[in-house]
């Protein structure tokens, strides 16, 4: 039943998907980077994929640091397969949702 529900079935992963999402999403730092939230609260929604075998969790609580020092707001998006506990996609983008 839960996993009819998004929210109920992204809170089920939520957790476990947040610390790989959150390096992940690190890696896209050209120099450095700042989170605006705690781990568990960078991500804000959540879209399920492949019969909810996968999760792409979204949110916007961070800054990377650009060649002139200043921090630029990011949107971020990680898609996370339940079964291999892995990250499939990340994407980074500047400005927020």
């Amino acid at each position: 039943a839960c996993i009819a529900d998004v929210s109920c079935w992204a809170k089920r992963y939520l957790f476990e998907a947040s610390g790989v999402c959150s390096e992940a999403i690190e890696q896209h730092a050209r120099i450095d980077h700042r989170w605006e939230a705690s781990r568990t609260d960078r991500f804000t929604s959540a879209i399920i994929h492949n019969n909810g075998q996968q999760i792409s969790f979204l949110g916007d609580a961070l800054k990377m640091q650009n060649g002139f020092g200043a921090w630029i707001p990011h949107s971020y998006t990680c898609r996370y397969d339940i079964g291999s506990k892995a990250v499939v996609n990340v994407e980074v983008s500047e400005g927020r949702l």
